[in-house]
């Protein structure tokens, strides 16, 4: 069957406990001005471009058979609309200033990755983690992966933005140890503004998550400047953590950081984030 994914990250100590293998699922459906993986929100390949690291050797173009790349004036120019993915000048490119985000990974091939670093699992409480993107926009993908995570007794973790319907937290609850869930802001219009979309069905998932028996859930804010740094929305974020009762083990605040703006240019996008809230604010 198998998921779209975007990459995997070994050794993480960043998303649940212990040392644990990250995968990154591809499509999302908010559009967060602040995203540190656009390539994440298309359910679709993404192309990306590093314009620092090109030299404009032009083996990009001699392999492409569909003419996605032309040279004007020392200009390396790229035409998205006529790429079918084949690959042929990222694996061309001398300099790795191309490359394709967003590969079907079958569950088997999954599982001998994920298992490797079975023993570090064990010795630091850790296990595998399905972040995105949304990994619950692929729920029913994700269901037979988890089933053979739980039959190898790995620990499972989800980190989500909770904007989906609820039958996918059902689908899989019986399968995942530890929910984490993103909340960027608890006012809607805020999260409007930042986000692209509403809030109150994140904030109800979270809700009904949290009454559910035996369920563990870490709440993970980002620090946005301008956006939800001030006292009074992360009051309102701190409220709602509380109100969750002892479902909510851990609260965590991750601070603003920019690594991903180069993505942005990659993908012949603008980092709305900096000018609408980083340097002028609002």
């Amino acid at each position: 069957m198998g998921i779209r994914i975007f990459d995997i990250q070994r050794f993480s100590l960043q998303d649940g406990p212990g040392i644990r293998t990250t995968v990154f699922m591809k499509g999302c459906p908010l559009h967060c001005k602040w995203c540190h993986n656009p390539e994440s929100i298309s359910s679709d390949p993404d192309y990306l471009f590093y314009r620092d690291k090109c030299t404009g050797c032009g083996m990009c173009a001699k392999v492409c058979p569909q003419q996605v790349h032309s040279f004007q004036n020392g200009i390396h120019r790229i035409d998205r609309s006529r790429c079918t993915y084949c690959q042929s000048c990222t694996a061309a490119c001398p300099q790795d200033a191309l490359a394709i985000a967003g590969e079907i990974i079958d569950d088997e091939k999954l599982l001998r990755i994920v298992n490797r670093d079975r023993m570090f699992y064990a010795e630091t409480e850790g296990g595998v983690t399905f972040s995105g993107g949304e990994p619950l926009y692929q729920a029913e993908q994700l269901l037979p992966i988890l089933q053979k995570c739980k039959e190898k007794g790995l620990h499972t973790a989800i980190e989500t933005a909770s904007f989906v319907t609820w039958d996918r937290f059902e689908l899989l609850y019986d399968f995942v140890d530890l929910w984490i869930c993103d909340v960027k802001a608890v006012s809607e219009e805020k999260h409007i503004e930042g986000c692209g979309a509403g809030n109150q069905r994140i904030l109800s998932n979270i809700r009904q998550l949290a009454e559910q028996p035996g369920v563990r859930i870490w709440i993970r804010t980002p620090v946005i400047p301008n956006f939800n740094d001030g006292e009074e929305e992360q009051r309102k974020i701190a409220d709602f953590a509380r109100e969750l009762g002892k479902a909510v083990e851990r609260t965590e605040l991750l601070p603003y950081h920019d690594t991903g703006k180069s993505k942005y240019d990659a993908l012949g996008k603008r980092y709305e984030a900096e000018s609408d809230y980083i340097v002028g604010g609002k």
